[in-house]
């Protein structure tokens, strides 16, 4: 609770990054291999019969994204946002969701140079609508908390020298 109240540093031991590397390699052994898997590869819900071909991958996950992003209501206060973002990194560092290294480090950059998304307080299921909006403004899109300011989540990048991220297979 202390990086979330009181923006502490929060840091991933070697383990944990070993675990989310092992993690990711095994989603990119499925798609160099040409094996099919939901989510990696192919459409969603109803479209889970449409294998995507691997350059294509990376705009279904940011398409993903944005349609997830569909959160309303007043938004949530910072400490709580980041509450959501330590519990994300928490969990990544189990290394069983296949996410890339680089998008835990953007997300740990976030909080250590006290970059908040804006995200509104109400959505669809679960964390889903919180986590978009989370995952847009580490591409760059939307608004942040950033010095005091809410400003658009490419000019707080912009400033404190980071890349938007571009999500990869299964990274939506």
């Amino acid at each position: 609770m202390r990086v979330a109240r009181e923006k502490a540093a929060l840091a991933l031991s070697d383990s944990a990054w070993q675990r989310i590397a092992q993690g990711r390699s095994i989603v990119q052994h499925i798609i160099d291999s040409g094996q099919i898997a939901y989510g990696i590869n192919t459409g969603l819900g109803a479209l889970c019969n449409i294998t995507l071909p691997e350059e294509q991958l990376g705009q279904l996950s940011r398409n993903t994204l944005l349609s997830h992003a569909c959160g309303v209501g007043p938004l949530l206060d910072e400490a709580h946002t980041r509450a959501i973002m330590c519990a994300a990194i928490a969990n990544y560092s189990h290394g069983k969701s296949g996410i890339s290294c680089a998008i835990v480090e953007q997300l740990l950059a976030f909080l250590n140079l006290q970059i908040t998304p804006q995200v509104p307080s109400q959505g669809s299921v679960g964390y889903l609508t919180h986590m978009a909006h989370i995952g847009l403004a580490l591409m760059g899109i939307g608004d942040v908390s950033w010095q005091g300011q809410v400003v658009p989540a490419e000019q707080a990048l912009a400033q404190a020298g980071l890349e938007p991220i571009a999500p990869g297979a299964k990274e939506g």
